[in-house]
C-alpha cells in the first residue's frame, strides 16, 4: 500500500494529535449544545 504525501491533511492530522484533549472537549462541547437544541426540531 502507497502512503499518499499530502501537504494540507498531515499537519491537520498532527495538530488534532497533538491537541486531542482540547479536540474532544470541543467535540463534547458541540454535541452537549445540539442536545439541549433538540427538542427544537
Amino acid at each position: 500500500m502507497e502512503v499518499v504525501k499530502s501537504r494540507f491533511f498531515r499537519p491537520y492530522a498532527e495538530w488534532i494529535i497533538a491537541h486531542r484533549l482540547l479536540v474532544v472537549i470541543a467535540i463534547l462541547g458541540i454535541t452537549a449544545f445540539l442536545v439541549t437544541r433538540m427538542g427544537n426540531l
